[in-house]
Order: C-alpha cells, then structure tokens, then sequence
C-alpha cells in the first residue's frame, strides 16, 4: 500500500508550528480555532519549463487584467513624463516610453539602457509621447519584443547607440505606420513564442502600414499633380513636400522592404519600396537650406538602410550589374565619396561597374571593418567626428583593457572580415568568368574565364574553412547571410553543402526568419540544376531562371 504524503502547502504560521494546516480560505481554521494569527500563504513560485506558466503563455492574462492593462495604458499617458519606478512598471504592465524626454528605458524586471544619441540629437522627433503605444495585448508585446529582443539582437552593431533602438524607436512613437510596420517585423522574429493568432496578427499590422501610405500622400498631394496625373490614385508611396509626412512615407517604406526581405519575398516585390525612398534620399529630402540627407540620425540611417538594400539587389540579380542613367554608386554612397580608404559596399560597387578596371590588390586594400552595415551608422558617424575633432591627438591603444570576451570578440569580427574579403574575392572573378566582351586589360588578360573559374573554387574553399570557424552563437549571425549569398552557390562538394544547410537551419531557429528556409530551398534547387547540367545540355529557360531575393 502505497504511503501517505503530507501536502505541501500551508499558511505560514501553521508551517512555523509543525502542524497540518487545512488549507482554510481567507484565514486557516485551526488558527481561527486556537485564535492565532494566521499569517497567510505563500504565492506559488512559477518556474519557467513550469506547466502552469507555459498555459498562461499560450492562453494569454485573464480579461479583468487585460482591461486593467488598457486602462493603466491610458492613465499613463495623460499622466505627466515621469521618471518611472519598478512598482509602477509592475502595476502597468505595459511599456510606454518617452524616449526623448528621458536618458534612459525603464523596464520591468530588465536592465536600464541609456539611449541618448551619440552625436546629435534627432530633430524631427516629437518631445511628447503619443496617445497609446499599443491598442491591444498582442501589439503591446510585439512592441516590448521589438524594444528588448529584436534591436538588441538583429543588429550586428547591438548596443545601445544601434539606430534600431535610437532612431526607428522614437520615429514609431511619432508615426503609426512606422509602428505598425516595426511590429510586424517583431512579430516575424517572436515566432518562436507561440504566440495566438501571430500570423493574422503580423500580416494585419503590415496592412494597415500599407493602407496608411497613399492616405498620407493623398491628403497633401498638390492640385497641379492631380491635374497633370488624374490617374495617379493608385500609387501607394508620393513624395509630399510636408517633412513630417515625407519622413513618416519613406520610413515606412524602407521598413516595408525590410518585412519582405526577411520573410524571403522575391525582388520584383520589394523593389518600388526602395526605388521611391532611394528617390526621396538622394534628392536630399525636404531638409531645408539644401542640406545633406545625413544631416540627422534619422536621414542617414535611412540611407545607409536603403543603400545597403541596394547592394544586396545588386549582388542578387545579374540584371543590375550595369545600370543606366546615373550610377548607383554615386546615387547611393555620396556620403562615403570623401574616404580614403573605400569599404566593402564601394568595392563591389566598382566590381559591378568596372570590373577589367579592378584589382586583386584594391580587395586587399579594404580593411576589413563592417562599417557599412545599416547598424553602424550612428557608431560610425561619431568615429568620424571625434576624428575630426582630435585630428591632432594621437592615442596609443591599452592592451590592459582588453579581457577574454574582447579577445574572442575580436577573432570573431576578424574572421568575419575575412570571410567577406574572399567574398569579394569570389564576386570579382565571378564576373570575369560570367561577363561577356570585357575589354582587354591588365585584369582580363590575367584571368582569363578559365583562370577566374579555378581562383573561384579554391577561394571557395578557403571560405568554408573560416565559415567552420564561427560558433553557432556568434555575435555575427545575422552578417553572414551576405557573404554566404556569394559563397554558396559556387559548391560542389557534398559535405560543404550539407554545411550550409545545418548553417541555414539554425539560423531559421534562432531568428525565425522565413529568408532561412526559402534561400536554403533556393540553394539545394540550384545545386540540383548544376549537378543535372553536367549530365544533360538540354535545360529549358525557365529551369535555368532562379528567383532574385535579397540576402542579407
């Protein structure tokens, strides 16, 4: 006969006494009867792989706390900007953030991040917050996901100056369709929670963007437009000439680009997206005085955002290697013309343009940094100013400061650079192999197609072998897509493929981004075709076509 267990529960003072408690509600019986004080019962302490935790995820807070949410959301907004403490946060349960008014976010049970901004401050952002950050549960949760989980580990540049935090924040704090959109991509990322209704909910936020384009620039549209262009209703995205209205469009568009890039939408649909705010940009915006776009954090993330979208288009469809009217490299790096040293992005700018005219040595010259990301633009434009400001001043780097964790960071960042070094590497004597009627020069007379096509495999190989070098945890997880959208279509191996496929796979777990899936589909397809066309010459034009997706 199996024994009797006593139960685990109690009030505290019968615990304290050593004695059966009876569980009695409010107040335990037997210290009524003894007339003790009853000193209560301790909460249930809910651990996280806990069953009960688990089923308040899945279900959601009970209907009475959702209505006590929503309505500490609208008494603190009418509430004066106050430095909040832990207990409010507790008793709001919701994230409200005055990002300009305050130093610093305030988060439940989290680490304060400041995130003032590192070289100017942003002039377009209100100095008020908006009426509610999030209308229902489900919103206020993406909006703490994006805030807590996806600025802080998407960007490879993730600390707190990372304009995913010091600039898209605030502007979606000022915009609804800026929020709206910003959602949506946390809601791609937050996958992995199990969230109800997740799908409906991401794919309704990004249309309410998409509808609220064309009312913004309908509303301010001039009347000699609507004159000249009576049919001109159907366009989503106009430039305004209002400067709220025009940040507010081309932020939303850029975001839009961004949502299909990582849900692994082909190019064809994300090209109007980064065609109208790539316009917007280089015509300098609305800035007034013809000031430059990056006159503010927000315009120079922006175009840094654009134009890096622009490189992955370019790397992608072999349609753009030459492009007409006025070249995408001044159009989209005019900001970087005054380097000396050029980066990644204006090296394969020139490989694309001019590639007889280009070196092996020129790749050699780029320095490896990862500056041009979209997640260093606030990073790097404070480097620039400090040197411009201590041009005189010389500092000799202390090796006392550097620890374990900056050691390791560093071999990462280094392998990563020269992973995209070989990267380059593979682009340019792909395009000596592929382009036909090159010129002849120096470069074209030294690698012939056949020469290119033998430098291609083995540096193919010398990148796999650094690609095994990275940790699955590595810090550059998100930056590798770029260069394996170069490297991997090139294998031949077996083993390297299956590589790249596990790679792939993990990247799809930790990010839950749908471009994983579809490019290591895309991938496996056209490894296929290239095994089945050493076999057979016969491929009809569609089975040769590939989708263009941009990667990165």
């Amino acid at each position: 006969m199996a024994r009797l267990q006593r139960a685990g529960g109690g009030c505290l003072t019968c615990k304290r006494r050593k004695k059966k408690c009876d569980l009695g509600i409010p107040s335990c019986e037997n210290c009524v009867r003894l007339q003790i004080a009853c000193g209560g019962y301790k909460p249930r302490l809910l651990w996280e792989d806990d069953p009960v935790r688990q089923g308040i995820r899945r279900r959601g807070p009970s209907s009475s706390r959702r209505a006590h949410l929503h309505s500490n959301i609208g008494h603190r907004d009418q509430e004066a900007p106050t430095a909040n403490t832990d207990e409010q946060n507790e008793e709001a349960g919701v994230l409200v953030l005055d990002l300009v008014n305050c130093t610093s976010l305030t988060l439940p049970q989290r680490k304060q991040f400041r995130l003032a901004p590192s070289w100017q401050r942003p002039a377009t952002i209100p100095h008020h917050p908006p009426a509610t950050i999030a209308n229902s549960f489900l919103e206020h949760v993406l909006w703490d996901h994006y805030i807590n989980c996806f600025a802080r580990t998407y960007p490879t540049h993730s600390e707190t100056d990372n304009p995913f935090l010091s600039c898209l924040a605030p502007a979606a704090i000022e915009y609804e369709p800026v929020r709206w959109i910003l959602m949506a991509i946390a809601g791609l990322h937050a996958k992995s929670r199990n969230l109800p209704y997740l799908d409906h909910e991401i794919s309704h936020l990004r249309l309410r963007a998409l509808k609220a384009c064309p009312q913004i620039s309908s509303r301010t549209r001039r009347l000699d437009t609507l004159k000249s262009n009576p049919e001109n209703d159907s366009i989503l995205f106009q430039i305004t000439k209002v400067e709220a209205d025009d940040l507010c469009l081309v932020t939303t568009a850029a975001l839009l680009a961004v949502f299909g890039k990582l849900s692994g939408e082909v190019y064809d649909n994300i090209q109007p997206y980064l065609e109208f705010a790539q316009e917007f940009l280089c015509r300098g915006g609305t800035a007034r005085n013809h000031e430059v776009p990056s006159t503010t954090p927000l315009h120079l993330f922006l175009h840094d955002l654009v134009s890096y979208n622009q490189l992955l288009a370019l790397v992608a469809d072999t349609r753009l290697t030459s492009p007409s009217g006025n070249s995408l490299e001044e159009t989209t790096f005019v900001n970087l013309s005054h380097r000396s040293n050029p980066n990644f992005a204006d090296l394969l700018y020139r490989i694309s343009e001019n590639v007889q005219h280009v070196s092996t040595l020129d790749i050699d010259c780029w320095d490896g940094k990862l500056d041009f990301l979209p997640s260093f633009s606030m990073k790097r434009k404070a480097t620039e100013h400090d040197e411009s400001a201590n041009a005189w001043l010389v500092q000799e780097p202390s090796c006392s400061t550097i620890g374990v964790d900056d050691g390791a960071k560093k071999d990462e960042e280094f392998v990563i650079g020269e992973i995209y070094r070989l990267a380059s590497r593979i682009y340019f004597f792909k395009q000596l192999r592929d382009r036909d009627g090159l010129p002849e020069t120096t470069t074209t007379l030294a690698y012939p197609p056949f020469m290119a096509h033998r430098q291609i495999k083995r540096h193919v190989k010398r990148a796999m072998g650094l690609f095994r070098l990275l940790p699955d945890d590595s810090q550059f997880n998100t930056a590798i897509l770029l260069p394996l959208g170069i490297i991997a279509p090139q294998l031949t191996s077996r083993q390297d493929q299956a590589f790249v496929i596990e790679k792939l796979k993990m990247l799809k777990k930790t990010q839950c981004f749908d471009v994983f899936r579809v490019f290591s589909q895309d991938l496996q397809r056209e490894w296929a075709l290239t095994q089945h066309s050493y076999r057979s010459a016969f491929l009809t034009t569609n089975e040769l076509e590939k989708p263009v997706r941009l990667l990165g």
